[in-house]
């Protein structure tokens, strides 16, 4: 656990960002990161509490959301099971379980895989929560699975719900994909990817159009709030 500074506050990070944006010289699109870690010496037994902080931002050419022109072709990874813990809905340094699947989706031509957990649950993929479309109905595994929390997943099942829509947070597996309408892949970077294709299943993104433009009609609105907030 970290002592964390009192100046650590949400105003304080927006104006870092936006320092470097201007130092960056980026006015559209970009993609921001902004990493915590332990300062100081030690290994194993830290010789300090106290936190640092590391802020990346890159330009990207969109402004808004795009769906993918091509859909993705995904595959499960079975030769690493992550299961739920106190650490598993954050993001961390330690990337092995996501490489992995990384790796044998590349060398096997496929676009992503997802990841399973120890009760052979579907989680995630390598890089994005999952989404499932059936009859217009949306499912996402529960963090309880062991999933990210992702900023995307909380922001489109709050969408979800504010346009009384249903989704549901339920475990799924490779059944259920089969028996999709739609597979969607959400992240903070792509917004929402579209799956094309699951072994011998094809799939259709019309949902999936619809929310994005809904979810780059929410971004605009929070772009709008974080400018205010910021003058």
């Amino acid at each position: 656990m970290f002592d964390i500074p009192t100046f650590y506050s949400k105003q304080y990070f927006l104006e870092q960002i936006k320092k470097l944006l201007i130092k960056n010289n980026i006015k559209k699109g970009g993609r921001v990161r902004l990493s915590v870690f332990r300062s100081g010496n030690g290994t194993y037994i830290p010789n300090t509490n106290s936190p640092s902080f590391l802020i990346e931002a890159n330009e990207i050419n969109n402004n808004e959301y795009v769906i993918n022109e091509k859909g993705l072709t995904i595959d499960i990874f079975n030769d690493l099971k992550k299961n739920h813990s106190i650490l598993s809905s954050l993001k961390t340094s330690n990337s092995l379980e996501y490489v992995l699947p990384s790796i044998f989706a590349k060398n096997n031509g496929f676009d992503d895989c997802l990841l399973l957990n120890n009760n052979g649950h579907i989680i995630e993929s390598t890089n994005s929560n999952v989404f499932i479309v059936i009859n217009k109905v949306l499912y996402t595994p529960p963090i309880s699975d062991g999933c990210v929390g992702g900023v995307t997943r909380m922001n489109l099942i709050n969408l979800l719900v504010k346009n009384k829509a249903v989704v549901y947070e339920s475990n799924l597996n490779a059944q259920h994909l089969l028996s999709a309408d739609e597979i969607l892949l959400t992240n903070t970077i792509q917004g929402i990817s579209w799956v094309s294709s699951f072994k011998n299943k094809r799939y259709f993104n019309n949902v999936g159009k619809q929310l994005l433009n809904d979810l780059n009609k929410e971004v605009f609105s929070c772009q709008l709030d974080s400018k205010e907030s910021l003058i």
